[in-house]
C-alpha cells in the first residue's frame, strides 16, 4: 500500500475537523459498544459451517457522529474453505444544519476466496438525513472515493464514486431492524463496480444480550478469475452490548 493512500485516509477525516459549517455541541450521548458472534452449521448430505465475529462502537451526538466497525467471517463446505473475509472501518459525520451533513470514511478489507489481498477505500461525502430521531434513522450520502487494492496479484489504484443509504428502525425497547446499501462504481468505467448490502433484525433477551439474524450480500462486477461475483451469507447472531 502506497504512502499516498495512507496519508489520504487521515486527510479525508481531518478535513471535517477544520470545517466551519457547524459548531460542535457539548457531548450529550455515550459510546455504545457491542460484540456480535454469528454461527451457522448444517450436517447431513452436505456439511456446512459459517462463523462471524463483529465489533462495533458508535457515538451519536447532536452535531456529529462516530462509527468504528470490524468483522471477520469464515466458512467451510464439506471441509473445504468457502468463505474468509475481513473488514475494518471508521466513519465520521458532522451536521452542517439539521438535515445535511458532511462525512468522511475509510476502510480496509480482504477476501481470501476472491483472491483479494487488500482493498482500501476512503473519501469524503455529503449526505442528508430524511429521518433522525430515537425511533427512525434514514440517510443517503455520496461523494468521490480513492480505491487502492491488490487482487489476483494485480495492484490497482483508481477513483470511484461512492453512494450509500442507511436505515434503522427501533421497533420497541427490545427490537430493532436495520438495512444499508453501498454502491461503488469506477469513475472511468461504470460497468465496473462494487455493491454491498445488509439487512438484519435483533431482539433483546436481557439488558446486554440480543439474538438476531443478518443477511449480507457482496457483489463484485469483475472478480478475480475463477471466482464468483456474488457472496451471500445468512447468519444467526448473538450480540453483547456494553
Amino acid at each position: 500500500m502506497s504512502k499516498n493512500a495512507i496519508h489520504g485516509i487521515f486527510l479525508s477525516i481531518s478535513i471535517l475537523f477544520s470545517m466551519n459549517g457547524a459548531t460542535q455541541a457539548e457531548p450529550t450521548g455515550e459510546w455504545e459498544r457491542s460484540l456480535t458472534l454469528g454461527f451457522n452449521q448444517a450436517r447431513g448430505n452436505s456439511d456446512t459451517l459459517l462463523h462471524r465475529v463483529a465489533g462495533r462502537a458508535e457515538l451519536i451526538e447532536e452535531r456529529y457522529e462516530w462509527l468504528y466497525e470490524l468483522e471477520w467471517t469464515y466458512g467451510e463446505a464439506d471441509k473445504d474453505k468457502n468463505a474468509e473475509f475481513g473488514r475494518m472501518g471508521v466513519e465520521y459525520k458532522r451536521l452542517i444544519d439539521t438535515r445535511f451533513f458532511a462525512d468522511a470514511m475509510a476502510e480496509i478489507s480482504y477476501d481470501a476466496i476472491k483472491k483479494l489481498d487488500y482493498r482500501v477505500i476512503y473519501g469524503p461525502a455529503l449526505g442528508y438525513f430524511f429521518l433522525r430521531d430515537e425511533q427512525f434513522r434514514l440517510s443517503v450520502e455520496g461523494g468521490p472515493s480513492h480505491v487502492v487494492q491488490r487482487q489476483d496479484r494485480l495492484t490497482q489504484d483508481f477513483v470511484a464514486l461512492r453512494l450509500a443509504q442507511d436505515f434503522s428502525w427501533r421497533i420497541n425497547k427490545r427490537a430493532r431492524l436495520w438495512q444499508g446499501t453501498e454502491y461503488i462504481p469506477r469513475i472511468d468505467d461504470f460497468n465496473r463496480y462494487l455493491l454491498n448490502s445488509e439487512i438484519g433484525v435483533e431482539s433483546a433477551v436481557s439488558a446486554a444480550i440480543s439474538l438476531g439474524v443478518t443477511l449480507q450480500h457482496r457483489y463484485d462486477s469483475h472478480p478475480a478469475e475463477d471466482t464468483k461475483r456474488n457472496d451471500l451469507n445468512l447468519v444467526s447472531t448473538l450480540k453483547y452490548t456494553f
